[in-house]
């Protein structure tokens, strides 16, 4: 059985091919709900192949930004179709019951800034998206924010590619790296800032 890496290593190949983009688009909606391989590692192969002309940097970001949406999408419907059940019955629980209703204060009081957050950070995405529909957090709310929020991750992980492909020219692999690696940094960061600002906010409470 193949490893995740030979499984990445061999969408990565077929990102060259005439269906580049398609193999993006497909990993970018699976992972929305099945986050077992990083999408954000293909969007970044993308934006290099974009910088050596292998593929047209728009496209990626376009496939990159219809897939997360999408993903996002069939995550949230999953979560009001087999999590609210499932939570439902834990709820007879009182405590259960209790933390149910907590996060469904939070989820209307931030949730829709914290979808957007939340995109950046690792495994943030699938969780809240499916949170969001197992709590019922009304659709024409939840699908503005997550637009957003696949907006702003389509462009960073795209351009994140294709300026280290055209830092690193000759090199894709290394380019890659540089890419992901500048994008681990940048989920850290966002995610530092959102520790100090909630703990700010306990204080204040």
């Amino acid at each position: 059985m193949d490893s995740l890496d030979d499984v990445v290593s061999r969408l990565e190949s077929a990102l060259g091919s005439p269906w580049g983009l398609l193999v993006i688009l497909a990993v970018c909606i699976v992972d929305g709900f099945f986050p077992v391989v990083p999408s954000e590692t293909l969007v970044i192969s993308g934006g290099v192949l974009a910088a050596q002309d292998e593929l047209p940097l728009t496209g990626v970001m376009a496939v990159a930004l219809v897939g997360a949406i999408t993903g996002d999408h069939i995550s949230y419907f999953i979560g009001r179709t087999v999590g609210r059940p499932f939570v439902d019955r834990m709820c007879r629980r009182p405590r259960i019951a209790k933390l149910r209703d907590n996060a469904q204060a939070q989820l209307d009081k931030r949730g829709g800034p914290a979808l957007i957050v939340l995109r950046f950070v690792p495994g943030g995405r699938t969780i809240s998206t499916a949170l969001c529909g197992i709590l019922h957090f009304p659709l024409r709310k939840f699908t503005p924010y997550v637009c957003a929020g696949g907006v702003l991750w389509a462009l960073q992980a795209s351009l994140l590619g294709f300026f280290a492909g055209n830092l690193i020219h000759d090199n894709y692999l290394l380019a890659v790296t540089v890419g992901i690696v500048a994008s681990v940094v940048l989920a850290l960061g966002i995610e530092y800032v959102r520790h100090k600002l909630l703990a700010r906010r306990r204080r204040t409470a």
